[in-house]
């Protein structure tokens, strides 16, 4: 396996190794969502809202085209975290060259669609006229890196389920560095700021997709990429398409459940979006300790599931559980009593787009241990071998709920606060089913079944 501080998920302490285990993850997505914060930070000082709200309007199309494929990446994670727990070198191996190129293919579908979906959907958003120009600009630069993104995700991915969390978390700061410089430069060099922000990104991007890579071709045992040797493989294919294929479509339903609340939010201007753009990066701090300990919790269950340490998945399933909602909602509680501070970081003296962004983080932010909840059950479901069950969830609660919510409840009190409070409905119903489900699959695993791949 990978030599840098491997953490074996099937022995050990439970809680300190998934904390272990979590921490270089956690870092990793907090200074990946510092660094894209940057291009906001430098927009909102270096030019104005209207370039803020041009990369704000970007991110229903980003999440629509990207999470239809990112779903895949995941499919590998609970594939090889199997097969790592069996200790099989062939399957691991299989999993591996497969999904490099898996990546390769689907980064290029990406690219493809990106570039010309881009104008249809922001037309179709009702994006303003004033950043309608810089939207499609940037997302048309963006997605040209859509291959290394898909890269980054599925060798990162195989990294860290292998139990070496601390190499992505080097290659985010490397790539992050390079965004900031970047931004900063480029900013300074080219009158076009969105053009500069998106080419920084894109720069970044690459560079962490090559250093993952690089990573896997001077890897140990099992995992180590041979490019040469690289094969195919149809059944490997096979288990993280079944895997992966309903996260994705289960991914899609968040960016199509927000089309609708994102086309009201174009309706109250520039200062919304930008407001809410701003928002959104101060949440994903938050997002970054539930997602984490989230897909800590399921490389531990999915391993001592293909070990066939039942005690171990059991207390991982219970670990894993109460360290995420505890620490959502305290995280989420902290960012929002700093919200005024952060939000001012992005926005500089925009008063009106403030005041947008605080009524989001009051209404996402207070709900963020409701979040930690459906990561952590989110996770246990999908490593049991049950993704399709958050495909349910999500075409249910997120596209059927907010399209319930958008058509006959907010018509009736149409204001910023019911646009926004939607979210945190939606987060407490799913909860709920997932707290069932989680129920009905953990009653059939006591009792010996479950899915095996």
């Amino acid at each position: 396996m990978i030599t840098a501080k491997r953490i074996d998920a099937t022995s050990g302490p439970l809680v300190r190794q998934i904390l272990l285990y979590s921490l270089p993850l956690i870092l990793s997505t907090v200074l990946q969502n510092l660094f894209n914060a940057v291009d906001t930070a430098v927009l909102g000082n270096m030019a104005d809202s209207t370039a803020v709200a041009s990369v704000g309007a970007t991110g229903s199309v980003v999440g629509l085209i990207v999470n239809a494929f990112i779903g895949f990446p995941a499919g590998t994670r609970i594939v090889l975290a199997r097969f790592i727990g069996e200790k099989s070198p062939e399957k691991i191996r299989a999993a591996v060259d497969t999904s490099v190129i898996l990546a390769i293919v689907v980064g290029l579908i990406v690219a493809v669609l990106g570039w010309i979906f881009s104008p249809i959907l922001l037309q179709l958003l009702n994006c303003p006229a004033d950043c309608f120009d810089g939207a499609v600009l940037y997302l048309r630069i963006y997605f040209t890196a859509a291959p290394a993104i898909l890269l980054y995700n599925f060798c990162s991915g195989i990294i860290s389920t292998a139990g070496n969390t601390q190499s992505p978390l080097y290659y985010m700061i490397a790539g992050g560095i390079l965004n900031v410089v970047g931004n900063i430069l480029l900013c300074l060099i080219l009158p076009n700021k969105v053009a500069a922000v998106a080419i920084s990104t894109v720069a970044s991007q690459i560079l962490g997709a090559v250093l993952c890579l690089r990573r896997l071709r001077r890897g140990e045992g099992d995992i180590r990429l041979k490019l040469r040797a690289m094969r195919w493989n149809g059944s490997a294919f096979r288990k993280i398409f079944s895997m992966g294929l309903p996260l994705s479509i289960a991914n899609v339903m968040y960016p199509l459940g927000s089309l609708q609340i994102q086309s009201s939010l174009n309706g109250f201007g520039s200062a919304a979006i930008a407001g809410c753009h701003a928002s959104a990066i101060w949440e994903t701090f938050a997002h970054a300790f539930v997602s984490s300990i989230g897909a800590a919790g399921g490389v531990f269950i999915g391993q001592n599931l293909g070990a066939q340490k039942h005690d171990r998945v059991k207390k991982a399933i219970f670990h894993t559980l109460w360290i995420n909602t505890s620490l959502g909602a305290a995280v989420g509680g902290l960012l929002l009593l700093t919200a005024p501070f952060g939000l001012r970081i992005f926005l500089a003296g925009d008063q009106a787009a403030l005041e947008f962004g605080m009524i989001r983080s009051c209404c996402l932010l207070t709900a963020f241990g409701i979040a930690g909840v459906n990561n952590a059950l989110g996770a246990y479901l999908q490593n049991f071998g049950y993704s399709s069950l958050s495909s349910v969830n999500a075409v249910v609660w997120v596209l059927g709920f907010r399209f319930v919510w958008m058509t006959w409840i907010y018509p009736l009190n149409p204001t910023f606060f019911m646009l926004m409070i939607c979210f945190a409905v939606s987060w407490a119903l799913t909860m709920v089913t997932n707290v069932i489900m989680g129920s009905i699959v953990y009653v059939r695993y006591r009792k010996g079944k479950y899915r095996r791949l």
